[in-house]
């Protein structure tokens, strides 16, 4: 380590001695700057150390020696850095954040204007869905309508005129059958005779509109 006492009083163990035992109790004189100098009143605690610190080459009281400052320096240095990654890393953070909210508005944005639009469309859905039964009785009635106008409309139908009503039964062709066989008695019906389908032609009153 570097002797960092006063030359003058380097290499004089002697004098050093004296300094030693009297610096401390002295109570007139102190040493300062490697000089001596008189005063009317004794040295305070901090003049005697840096005195001390001059002399003897003694650190001053509070004095952090060079490695420990050194260590310091970078635990300092070490700080600092991470305190700049971590506003770095906040304020990417935060951006990040800013993007979620604008995000996050657009959905709900998106959602409001779907509910809006589900609200609207709940009455007109109700009443779609009243019509519906209507709309099969209707079309159902369409049916029996073509059906009636095919049937009346082919050119080998046989009508036959003053049945009794009632007497058909569920099954038309099967009477019909019965019928034709009863009144041709023993004889088949002709091959060109198909029968397809029989039914009933409604009087004017039973016949849709």
């Amino acid at each position: 380590m570097e002797d960092r006492r006063c030359p003058a009083l380097r290499g004089s163990p002697i004098l050093l001695d004296i300094m030693q035992r009297w610096i401390p109790t002295a109570p007139t004189a102190y040493l300062t700057m490697g000089k001596l100098r008189h005063k009317m009143q004794g040295p305070s605690q901090a003049e005697q150390g840096h005195a001390r610190q001059l002399a003897f080459g003694e650190p001053e009281e509070g004095a952090v020696p060079t490695t420990m400052q050194d260590t310091l320096n970078k635990i300092l240095g070490a700080i600092e850095d991470t305190k700049l990654t971590l506003s770095q890393e906040i304020r990417k953070v935060s951006f990040e954040l800013s993007h979620l909210r604008t995000d996050h508005h657009k959905l709900e944005d998106r959602v409001e204007a779907t509910e809006t639009s589900l609200e609207e469309l709940q009455p007109a859905h109700r009443a779609h869905r009243a019509q519906v039964p209507c709309l099969s009785e209707w079309i159902q009635g369409l049916e029996r309508r073509v059906e009636d106008t095919e049937g009346c409309s082919q050119r080998n139908n046989i009508r036959i005129v003053g049945m009794p009503e009632g007497v058909v039964g569920t099954d038309a062709v099967a009477y019909l059958e019965t019928w034709l066989r009863t009144i041709m008695k023993e004889r088949p019906p002709m091959p060109f005779f198909a029968r397809e389908r029989a039914y009933r032609v409604p009087s004017r009153e039973d016949r849709p509109d």
